[in-house]
């Protein structure tokens, strides 16, 4: 069951407060003469992506963290994610017959082992560089939550044609693993391709 609520503390204190839960943290605020909007997903406490959107444009990862560090108001969407003894993929692999790849899995990273073992050997060159094909549609991904959204629009944002597969994980907050399956759920769906 989602619980939402509003802190008003730093980002510090609340990711402190919040040692032990999953959600998505957003605001909007004033940093400097912009307004912005900013949106942290975690999980299990831990940061797993950071966004940080501007009119002058969008940042990710560190550079977006340290900008929203002092921002003192904060909505949270808290989301129930299974134990980590019932570790899933970010999302499952698609179906050969299918260009969905279907149905939504828990959030939890994968070990190498199992990812090679439930979708071959996803990208295993590092220097590829994805292109995009298509922009990112969330109404076609019925049953995903707002998290496993996240992460594949934040994936999907940083293909630009240009950063390889080893840069777009440096620039995400995730392991690699999951990185890596959220450009195959990517590719698959025909939104990317490399």
């Amino acid at each position: 069951m989602d619980e939402k609520k509003v802190y008003y503390l730093d980002l510090q204190t609340l990711l402190t407060l919040l040692h032990n839960k999953t959600g998505t943290l957003t605001t909007k605020a004033k940093i400097g003469n912009q307004n912005v909007m900013g949106s942290i997903s975690i999980l299990r406490g831990e940061v797993t992506s950071c966004v940080l959107e501007s009119p002058k444009g969008t940042l990710y990862g560190q550079e977006a963290f340290e900008r929203l560090k002092p921002l003192q108001e904060w909505q949270v969407r808290f989301e129930d994610v299974a134990p980590l003894s019932q570790k899933s993929p970010v999302l499952p692999p698609a179906s050969a017959n299918t260009k969905q790849p279907l149905e939504p899995g828990k959030i939890a990273p994968m070990s190498p082992a199992s990812t090679r073992a439930n979708t071959g050997n996803i990208t295993p060159n590092l220097l590829i560089v994805p292109h995009l094909m298509h922009p990112f549609n969330a109404t076609t991904l019925n049953g995903y939550n707002a998290q496993q959204l996240t992460i594949l629009h934040l994936v999907h944002s940083l293909v630009d044609g240009q950063r390889t597969i080893a840069q777009i994980q440096d620039q995400m907050r995730l392991p690699g693993e999951t990185v890596r399956y959220a450009l195959e759920v990517l590719r698959q769906l025909g939104t990317i391709a490399y």
